[in-house]
């Protein structure tokens, strides 16, 4: 059994059969939705108000939460079931499954319910457990049989390519794997000990950023919680952005000029934002989000310390270039 809870509705979804749904401030049940099947695993997407719960006899049950009934069935390939995760971003959601010692990484679109892949190969040791960073579009599989070059599968979610983290050399396995989305921290418990994967600082591995970012949501009256989460009844929120400069040289000169931003993925278009220099190193702006549904949601923005769309280096005559920051991320809810 699983129990996830949805905090934007203040509902809580017991993955039994039958699927309980449960009101905790009235502390009643408000819904029950009877399946065929003994339940083996249950992944949650808020975002898209849908419970996938998978049973035996190689079915899965797709259940819309908004009406709490069931609205699509998918037959699932003749595999043993291991695990399963949904990426609240895109939607699609992963299967970790094992067909004769053979791990299975199985993708399915959350919007039509269409297969989309069956990833198998070396890196792809087993599939006892799969995560989701949806920050970066990242999908981790641990295994209980890790070889010497991966015991831990990574999948990118926007080419389904596959590569491998190494174990540890204390432990071969990674059949529990957990995400810490603020920090990017990868942990998998194995057999004896527990391997954490340090993500690099930036994109190309490097230990110093020229330009680290920053956001948070902007307090007002409808605003239910800052922290841990920002969380707002306000359907366009407003958040402060800041970029801070790290150079030793001429900070002043390059504190970052423009930012850019948008929400609930990188691969859309970016909208511009000027920053506004708060001191020799930080500037900052305030800018008002698009009327957005209740749900969870993620702002993604980075910073630029000139006019990325038009300065370009010249290795001849030794022109600019200028710098971009890592992407930063923030994780929210609207709610009624």
């Amino acid at each position: 059994m699983a129990i996830f809870v949805d905090s934007a509705k203040n509902l809580v979804y017991s993955a039994s059969n039958p699927v309980t749904v449960i009101d905790p401030a009235a502390g009643s049940v408000v819904a029950t939705i009877p399946l065929t099947g003994q339940i083996l695993g249950a992944a949650f997407n808020p975002a898209d108000s849908r419970l996938y719960v998978v049973v035996t006899g190689s079915l899965l049950y797709v259940i819309d939460t908004s009406k709490n009934s069931v609205v699509s069935s998918v037959t699932l390939p003749n595999y043993t079931f291991e695990s399963i995760c949904v990426n609240p971003v895109t939607g699609n959601y992963y299967l970790g499954m094992d067909s004769a010692g053979t791990g299975h990484v199985v993708i399915y679109s959350g919007a039509t319910n269409a297969l989309l892949s069956d990833l198998s190969g070396a890196d792809i040791t087993d599939a006892v457990d799969v995560k989701v960073n949806p920050l970066i579009n990242k999908i981790y599989v641990g295994s209980d049989r890790g070889t010497g070059t991966s015991v831990v599968a990574v999948i990118d979610g926007l080419t389904n390519a596959v590569s491998g983290l190494p174990p540890s050399a204390y432990d071969d396995a990674a059949h529990a794997l957990a995400v810490d989305l603020s920090t990017g921290l990868l942990a998998g418990a194995g057999q004896s000990y527990t391997t954490l994967w340090f993500p690099s600082s930036d994109f190309t591995g490097e230990t110093e950023v020229p330009i680290a970012m920053a956001a948070q949501g902007v307090k007002d009256s409808m605003t239910i919680a800052t922290t841990p989460l920002f969380r707002t009844h306000n359907t366009t929120p407003s958040f402060l952005i800041a970029a801070t400069s790290n150079f030793s040289q001429n900070a002043a000169a390059l504190v970052p000029k423009q930012a850019f931003y948008q929400v609930d993925g990188w691969q859309g278009a970016w909208t511009a934002a000027t920053l506004t220099a708060e001191n020799n190193t930080t500037s900052y702006a305030k800018v008002k989000l698009p009327t957005l549904a209740t749900g969870r949601h993620i702002l993604y923005a980075y910073s630029s310390s000139g006019d990325i769309a038009t300065v370009q280096a010249n290795t001849i005559s030794g022109g600019n270039t200028p710098v971009i920051s890592p992407m930063g991320s923030v994780v929210f809810t609207v709610e009624k």
